[in-house]
C-alpha cells in the first residue's frame, strides 16, 4: 500500500510525524508536513506550486484583516519544541512546524510559521478561509493567523494520535466494529463540512488522525489544501483536477463531479480498513485508474480486484454499504446523512426492526404533498434507488404490513408508528398518510414507497437535483423545455405542458434552475 501525498497544504502539521519527500513515514520523526518536496521537484516546476483551487473567488478571502490578524504573534502565544525544521532540501518552502502554549488559555496547540517569500500566500489565504467557517469534533480546528512583515503564523489544534494510514500499515485490517467507529467519525466529519458548502476532494487515511492515542479516540480531518466551495442554487460541475488517484472517483478523472466525490473516497477507506488494500489498487497508476472506470462490483470473488476477495470474511451489511458508496453513479452513490443511517453503522446502538420502521415514516413524511411535476419526476428516477436501498425497503414494507396483503393501511401504518416511538401527531399521521397514497385507494402499495424513497434521495442532496435538471436539459443551454420534459419523461406533448406551467413561474415557456429548484424548496 503506497503513499500518495496531495500538494502543499495547511492542516497537515497537526499530528507529530515527518515524512522523507515521496516516500515512508520515518518512525523515529515526529511531524507529517505532508508537503514537502524535493528541490528537484521544484527545480523540474521552475515555480511555485500552482494554486488548486480556481472556484473559490479571490475577492473573497484575501482580505487581510478579515483572514490573518495583524497583531504580533507574541503577545498570544509561547513557541516551544520545533517539530518540523526548515531543512533546504527535506522543506525548501522554509516551514517550521512548532509546538506553542496559548498565553490565555494554556492549552497546546500545532503553529505552522510560513515563510511568505516561498509560499503561495494567495493559496494559504484560500485555505484558512475555509477552515475558518469550519468547528467539528471530526474536524481539525483551526483557531487563528498572525502576520507579520516576513511570515505567516498558522494556529491550529495539537492532533497527537497519529494518522489512520500509519495504524492501517501497523495492524493490516481492523475488526468491523472498529472500522465503523471510524467511517462514523468521517462521515459526521465530512457531512459538517458538506452542510458548510465545502467540498473537500482528498479523503484518504493519510487525511484522517486520531485525536489522541486512546483506544476509541475520535478522528479528525486534515488537509483542506484542495477544497473547493460549492454555493447553494448555483450548483454545478467542479471541474479541477484534485484528489489522490487511488481515492478518485470516475467522475473525478472525467473533471466533472460534486461533493459526492468524498463519498467515493470514504467507500474506499471503508474497503481498505476491512481488507488492509484498496478495492482498485494495482502496481501501476494507469492500472489502477483503468479499474476505477470500469466501477466497482458488488460480488465475491478469488484474488482482489474490482470485488470483493472471497479470502476475508466480510458482513452482508459492510459489503451493502461499500457497494453503495462505491457506485459509478455519483447520484445513487449515499450522502453523509444516508450512509450514517445505514444498518451497518448503526448497527451497535439501533435494533433492525427500528431501522426499519423509521426508513418507512422518513420516507412517507417527505412525501407529503408533491406537485404533479414532483410526482412525474419521481415516478421516472426509481432507478436512482441502489440495490441495498431497494432491498432495505422492500423489508421495510414486509414489517410494516403486519397482514401481508401487500398494502399497508393507515392502521398499520399507526401500529409502526406508535410501536417504535415515531413523533407524530395523529392529525400529522393522517396527512402524511394521505399524501403517500398518491392514488387514493387508501393504501399506501410499494411503488407509492419507492416514489417516496426517491423523493427523500432528492430532497437530501442538491447535487442529486442538479443532476436531474442537466438529464432534462438535454441540449445543455440551461433550460427545460416542453419537448425536453415529453422526450426524457415519456409523456405526451399536452402533458408536458401541463407539467411545465405548473414550474414555469415567469410565463416564458420554458424552466431555469432556480424555478427548478423552487418546487422542491418548500420540502427543504
Amino acid at each position: 500500500m503506497k503513499r500518495r501525498r496531495s500538494s502543499m497544504s495547511m492542516s497537515d502539521s497537526v499530528s507529530g510525524k515527518s515524512t522523507p519527500p515521496g516516500g515512508r513515514t520515518s518512525p523515529s520523526s515526529s511531524l507529517d508536513t505532508r508537503f514537502v518536496v524535493s528541490n528537484e521537484t521544484v527545480a523540474k516546476r521552475g515555480k511555485r506550486p500552482r494554486c488548486l483551487l480556481k472556484n473559490l473567488e479571490d475577492t473573497k478571502v484575501v482580505d487581510k484583516k478579515d483572514n490573518l490578524l495583524q497583531e504580533r504573534f507574541k503577545k498570544h502565544y509561547r513557541l516551544e519544541k520545533k517539530l518540523v525544521g526548515d531543512n533546504a532540501v527535506s522543506n525548501p518552502f522554509q516551514v517550521q512546524v512548532r509546538l506553542a502554549t496559548h498565553l490565555k488559555s494554556g492549552d497546546r496547540r500545532v503553529v505552522k510559521v510560513l515563510n511568505k517569500e516561498t509560499v503561495d500566500m494567495p493559496k494559504i489565504r484560500r485555505e484558512i478561509a475555509t477552515m475558518k467557517g469550519l468547528a467539528h469534533e471530526n474536524v481539525v480546528q483551526f483557531y487563528e493567523a498572525f502576520e507579520d512583515d516576513r511570515h505567516v503564523y498558522v494556529c491550529m489544534e495539537y492532533v497527537k494520535g497519529g494518522e489512520l494510514f500509519d495504524q492501517l500499515i501497523k495492524q493490516g485490517r481492523y475488526s468491523e466494529r472498529k472500522a465503523a467507529h471510524i467511517i462514523r467519525g468521517i462521515i459526521k466529519g465530512l457531512q459538517h463540512i458538506h452542510d458548510a458548502g465545502i467540498a473537500h476532494c482528498d479523503i484518504k487515511p493519510e487525511n484522517i488522525m486520531f485525536a489522541s492515542e486512546d483506544v476509541d479516540s475520535p478522528v479528525k480531518i486534515i488537509d483542506f489544501g484542495m477544497a473547493q466551495r460549492v454555493t447553494r442554487g448555483k450548483i454545478g460541475w467542479l471541474t479541477d483536477q484534485c484528489g489522490t488517484y487511488a481515492y478518485r472517483s470516475p467522475e473525478q478523472l472525467d473533471q466533472k463531479y460534486t461533493r459526492a466525490c468524498d463519498m467515493w473516497a470514504v467507500g474506499v477507506t471503508t474497503f481498505m480498513l476491512l481488507t488492509g488494500f484498496g478495492p482498485f489498487h494495482t502496481n501501476s497508476p494507469r492500472k489502477t485508474i483503468k479499474r476505477i472506470r470500469e466501477g466497482f462490483h458488488a460480488e465475491i470473488r478469488e484474488g482482489y480486484g474490482n470485488w470483493f476477495p472471497a479470502s476475508l470474511r466480510i458482513s452482508r451489511g459492510a459489503m451493502s454499504l461499500i457497494t453503495q458508496l462505491l457506485d459509478r453513479e455519483d447520484f445513487r452513490r449515499l450522502n453523509p446523512a444516508e450512509a450514517l443511517n445505514h444498518p451497518w453503522l448503526q448497527q451497535a446502538d439501533v435494533p433492525r426492526e427500528k431501522l426499519l420502521a423509521e426508513r418507512v415514516v422518513e420516507h412517507l413524511q417527505s412525501a407529503a404533498a408533491m406537485t404533479k411535476f414532483n410526482l412525474a419526476i419521481c415516478t421516472a428516477l426509481s432507478q436512482w434507488i441502489p440495490k441495498g436501498e431497494v432491498y432495505l425497503l422492500e423489508k421495510a414494507f414486509q414489517e410494516s404490513d403486519s397482514n401481508g396483503d401487500g398494502l399497508i393501511s393507515i392502521d398499520e401504518f399507526r401500529d409502526v408508528v406508535q410501536r417504535f416511538n415515531q413523533p407524530m401527531s395523529e392529525e400529522q399521521l393522517i396527512r402524511v398518510f394521505n399524501d403517500a397514497d398518491v392514488n387514493g385507494d387508501h393504501f399506501i402499495d410499494y411503488k407509492e414507497l419507492i416514489m417516496a424513497c426517491v423523493h427523500h434521495r432528492l430532497l437530501s442532496s442538491e447535487e442529486r437535483l442538479w443532476r436531474v435538471f442537466s438529464e432534462l436539459d438535454a441540449n445543455n443551454d440551461n433550460y427545460i423545455t416542453t419537448e425536453e420534459l415529453a422526450r426524457v419523461l415519456g409523456k405526451r406533448s399536452s402533458e408536458a405542458e401541463e407539467l411545465l406551467k405548473e414550474v414555469d413561474t415567469n410565463h416564458d415557456g420554458k424552466i431555469s434552475y432556480s424555478e427548478f429548484l423552487d418546487v422542491w424548496k418548500p420540502y427543504c
